[in-house]
């Protein structure tokens, strides 16, 4: 299948699990998995269907947060995610992201998707249902937002330049970029080892993505929290690492993404607290 009949039909098929999502969305209840984080029926719902359907459609292999299940080490994550499938290409999926967000009836969580190919994400998906908002990226081609069913395409090209992306996510969410600008700036200034900014890894980085400017970061170490979003940045042109400033992979530490001087200011500013 080719690449974009295979992010086609993984858009389709996240956004198909609309329904089940918005269901409990401010009213399910959760439990506390071994690493304190919180677990919904929802999402081993979803996780399981989408593991499912993705290998049904497109013949290729899924994996995902809950079945990975809680690492201590991102080298344990690395093994568990090449255990779980054959291959160097699969999808990783999240079947909720920005749980705490979920529970409590804040739009900002999603559903996301990533294919993986040697180990860096090809395909991205950030889906998120309380917006009626779904972002989609081909590493190379571009990236696609959809608001309400209305689409709109962004070619990759030099990141920063003015082609409607800022707009769009500023009506989409009010004051998100300038408080993501607001928060980068801090933190290059007075670095610290975690940071939460929406409580949902995937809604930061795909919708910085979506506007095509500014600089984000995730201190997520996890591929299922960070594919999507990295997929789309570099979908868009962004100058996109780890936390220290590595080309990002699965085993990765986290990303920044975003204009490459600020990028590189901020994983300086990061390695001189050893984070």
């Amino acid at each position: 299948m080719e690449v974009q009949r295979l992010a086609d039909t993984a858009e389709q098929l996240i956004v198909s699990q609309w329904d089940d999502f918005m269901d409990g969305y401010g009213r399910a209840t959760a439990r506390r998995k071994r690493d304190g984080s919180p677990v919904t029926d929802t999402d081993e719902n979803i996780e399981s269907r989408l593991h499912t359907l993705l290998e049904k459609e497109t013949g290729i292999a899924a994996v995902g947060e809950e079945t990975i299940g809680c690492v201590s080490s991102r080298g344990e994550e690395v093994a568990r995610l090449h255990d779980a499938v054959e291959g160097l290409c699969y999808w990783v999926v999240d079947p909720i992201d920005g749980t705490s967000n979920y529970l409590r009836g804040n739009p900002s969580c999603a559903i996301l998707g990533v294919l993986i190919s040697n180990e860096r994400p090809l395909i991205g998906v950030t889906s998120l249902p309380a917006f009626e908002t779904t972002i989609t990226s081909i590493v190379g081609e571009g990236l696609t937002v959809t608001v309400r069913g209305e689409r709109r395409c962004f070619p990759m090209r030099k990141w920063g330049a003015d082609d409607g992306g800022e707009e769009l996510v500023e009506a989409l969410v009010p004051d998100f970029l300038a408080d993501t600008r607001r928060i980068v700036s801090g933190l290059i200034e007075r670095p610290q080892p975690r940071l939460r900014i929406s409580g949902c890894v995937g809604a930061n980085l795909g919708l910085v993505a979506a506007a095509g400017v500014g600089t984000t970061v995730s201190m997520s170490p996890h591929v299922w929290d960070n594919g999507a979003g990295v997929c789309h940045l570099l979908a868009r042109g962004a100058y996109v690492t780890d936390l220290r400033g590595n080309p990002w992979s699965i085993g990765s530490d986290g990303v920044i993404g975003g204009v490459e001087e600020t990028v590189k200011q901020l994983s300086a500013s990061l390695r001189r607290i050893g984070r």
